[in-house]
């Protein structure tokens, strides 16, 4: 069994660039929802490891990349104790910017546990989308300036 929450966010900003931090782990830490740092362990291509700090707990994470859509996706799956935990991070083209589509689902033996968080966790990852937004337009007006 698992369960999936997701956060869809549109924004005038060039799906390219939305996408570049996608596929920059070291940009991770600046939008992701619990994420502290990304730190690659070679190329991020399918199969590849992440080292991933989660942000309120000294712990790092291992998270394995399971797929690359160059320029509009990347999935990736980190394993705590009893879960796996999938995040899809997609962007697609719309008139007058991107539409940046965050998904995590959380299947495993202690998954209950983690729906007692879906409020909280759905919250976060309307922050995540917007956030990333917010970067990809800050980035675009010190290009413009």
């Amino acid at each position: 069994m698992s369960w999936s929450m997701t956060s869809i966010h549109e924004a005038n900003v060039a799906p390219t660039d939305v996408y570049r931090h996608y596929a920059d782990p070291t940009t991770w830490g600046n939008w992701g929802h619990n994420t502290k740092w990304g730190r690659p362990m070679g190329p991020v291509e399918r199969g590849a490891t992440v080292e991933v700090r989660v942000a309120n707990y000294p712990h790092t994470y291992h998270v394995k990349v399971r797929e690359v859509q160059e320029g509009r996706r990347i999935v990736c799956e980190v394993r705590p104790v009893g879960v796996t935990i999938v995040s899809t991070y997609d962007v697609t083209p719309i008139e007058g910017g991107s539409r940046l589509h965050h998904t995590i689902e959380i299947s495993g033996r202690l998954e209950r546990p983690y729906r007692l968080l879906e409020g909280q966790y759905t919250r976060m990852l309307q922050d995540e989308t917007r956030r990333l937004a917010e970067l990809v337009r800050s980035e675009q007006g010190e290009v413009a300036s």
